[in-house]
């Protein structure tokens, strides 16, 4: 009988229970295009599933769906109506309040043209000289090589490593400069050339000649606006901007629009870089090599194999403070390492005697999902090996994905679209909330090419404020509140962002701040996170006009400087292990205990 049922079942069915049918995925922005908002997708239909859909470059991106016969039944109901009718009147609203700020916005006479927020620069007639180029092609040389001749002049970088860099360059050079980066200033009084972040660029100061790179950052939702401010406000007579191709026309637009002079220098690579398709191994690692992954944990079990396997390694990685990056690169160059391990910390300005350059990994978390790299990525990671001078050619491999980085490497880059604005400070004029003001701005219009900055993670720590202390919340102006939620803090260091809250109380009770608490153990995560705090410490009080002990700032980083480099010397304790006998288990291992312990416990039943 059982024979029988078992027949009836396959000879009704084929080969398998029949999946139901839904008719077909509609996926999240099909929605969106048939009015439905977020809360009405949350309340009314059931979780949403993932499907993969292509992005129009040859790769794929993951985006939500629901089945259509879901959808279509619940458009159907009287639920649905009223929710619509309910999101329209909010819409409507909107709207209205959008008109009003915007009325209220040309009150203020804040122009719908960027450019007009700096009247200095517009009374000046710039000359603008673009160095247009991939990585490893000398632009930013030639530009510091003129910068060195200005009796004034400022270098704009994206980094504090790259800053401190032009610094100790030009001082090397017979060249006075200062440094000025959100975290330290080394001043010299008799200097006419400073080496900054490009965050910190005084628009009101005049300069012979301004140097800004890596221009293409001008992209970046959350730091591209610094750049927009540098190339429509820097008030020097001669600038220098190095950048890669794909922003060429987009700054070309923006100095045209200023009515700037501009010529062009195009650079080629000074070495030609080679894709090697064949297989690697990390007992394959040379000397010379970079070794690319993409995480701080990935680094340290990384360099832990090399060590293991008699190779050394140094480490590069966003938290590792300056200073200790510094002495990596020293090791590396001094070849008192074999070779470096690196996240894409690497891509930016530093120049490192690198002949091959291996993705060990080819996926990156970038804040919302794992993704494939971009061929923008893989080019500005990729472009470190080779250096000129020292090798005859770049070589690139891959140990994942090897036919997408390959491909990531020839690919023509996509043209840079959008500069994205500031927040105009005039604003907080108006009668209303900093947030709100803040949100409202964010959701007014742009004309051509440009976008507004993401307001995301300053609204966050106004939010973090508003929530822990809502006493100094409620006495704080709006000026005061900006300069605070607009300080530099990691918002996944919890530890950071509790120091921050910390001082926007200290900042009403007394005029100077308390330093962070020190660090009483060895590990290397509560090391990097009190370096951190003391940044945060001289950023705070110089921003905020508080007293800070500078002498015990420079001490103290010191001593966690030295803590931290022996920390990193001690490579093979972060290599991860068997959570039965404490053995090392090979890099890339999703197992939690070796082969070993395995096979006496689940198959030897020991």
């Amino acid at each position: 009988m059982a024979a029988k049922r078992r027949g009836h079942h396959h000879g009704h069915h084929g080969r398998g229970r029949r999946k139901p049918d839904h008719g077909r995925m509609m996926t999240q922005s099909e929605l969106e295009s048939r009015g439905w908002s977020v809360e009405m997708r949350k309340t009314l239909l059931p979780p949403a599933g993932r499907v993969q859909v292509p992005d129009g470059r040859g790769g794929a991106v993951s985006e939500r769906f629901w089945w259509e016969r879901d959808v279509l039944a619940k458009e159907a109901s009287e639920e649905f109506r009223q929710y619509k009718e309910k999101e329209e009147g909010k819409r409507r609203r909107r709207a209205r309040q959008m008109e009003e700020f915007c009325r209220r916005m040309e009150q203020l006479s804040v122009s719908a043209a960027p450019k007009d927020e700096y009247p200095l620069a517009r009374g000046m007639t710039r000359k603008f000289i673009l160095h247009i180029g991939p990585t490893n092609s000398g632009k930013t040389y030639e530009a510091i090589e003129r910068l060195k001749r200005a009796g004034t002049g400022v270098y704009l970088g994206p980094l504090r490593l790259l800053a401190l860099e032009i610094y100790d360059r030009l001082r090397a050079d017979g060249v006075p400069c200062s440094m000025i980066t959100g975290e330290e200033a080394l001043i010299d009084e008799e200097a006419g050339i400073t080496a900054c972040t490009i965050e910190m660029l005084n628009t009101t100061n005049l300069y012979d000649v301004a140097v800004i790179d890596e221009a293409q950052m001008i992209a970046d939702p959350f730091r591209g606006h610094n750049w927009t401010r540098a190339i429509l406000g820097v008030s020097a007579d001669e600038v220098h901007v190095c950048l890669a191709p794909e922003a060429k026309d987009i700054v070309l637009g923006m100095i045209e629009q200023c009515g700037d002079e501009v010529e062009i220098v195009y650079h080629e690579r000074k070495t030609p870089l080679r894709f090697d398709k064949g297989r690697f191994h990390i007992r394959d690692a040379q000397k010379g090599d970079a070794l690319i992954v993409f995480s701080r944990r990935a680094v340290l079990e990384l360099a832990a194999e090399l060590d293991r396997l008699k190779i050394s390694a140094s480490v590069i990685y966003g938290d590792l403070p300056p200073a200790s990056r510094r002495e990596q690169v020293r090791r590396f160059m001094a070849g008192e390492s074999d070779v470096v391990v690196s996240t894409d910390a690497i891509g930016m300005g530093m120049n490192l005697a690198i002949r091959r350059v291996i993705f060990v990994e080819s996926r990156k978390f970038d804040g919302v999902e794992f993704r494939l790299l971009k061929p923008t990525e893989i080019k500005q990671i990729a472009g470190r090996a080779g250096r000129f001078g020292i090798f005859d050619e770049g070589v690139v491999m891959a140990m994942q994905d090897v036919d997408h980085i390959r491909a990531g490497l020839s690919a023509p880059p996509d043209p840079v679209r959008i500069a994205y604005l500031g927040f105009p400070e005039i604003l907080m004029n108006m009668e209303a909330s900093l947030r709100r003001i803040l949100t409202d701005w964010s959701e007014t219009p742009t004309e051509g090419f440009y976008q507004k900055m993401d307001v995301g993670e300053i609204l966050t720590l106004h939010d973090a404020l508003s929530a822990a202390d809502k006493k100094t919340f409620s006495v704080l102006d709006k000026p005061t509140l900006y300069r605070m939620i607009t300080c530099s803090v990691n918002l996944k260091n919890e530890a950071m962002v509790a120091q921050w809250i910390c001082y926007c109380g200290e900042y009403l009770r007394s005029m100077s701040l308390s330093a962070p608490t020190r660090c009483e153990t060895g590990d290397l995560r509560a090391l990097e996170t009190e370096y951190h705090c003391l940044d945060l410490y001289f950023q705070f009080g110089r921003r905020m006009s508080r007293e800070y002990d500078h002498d015990y700032i420079l001490s103290r980083r010191r001593e966690l400087e030295d803590a931290i480099d022996e920390q990193l010397r001690g490579k093979r304790e972060y290599a991860r292990r068997c959570s039965e006998c404490g053995g090392v288990l090979p890099y890339g291992s999703r197992q939690r205990m070796c082969r070993a312990c395995f096979r006496k416990i689940y198959e030897l039943g020991v």
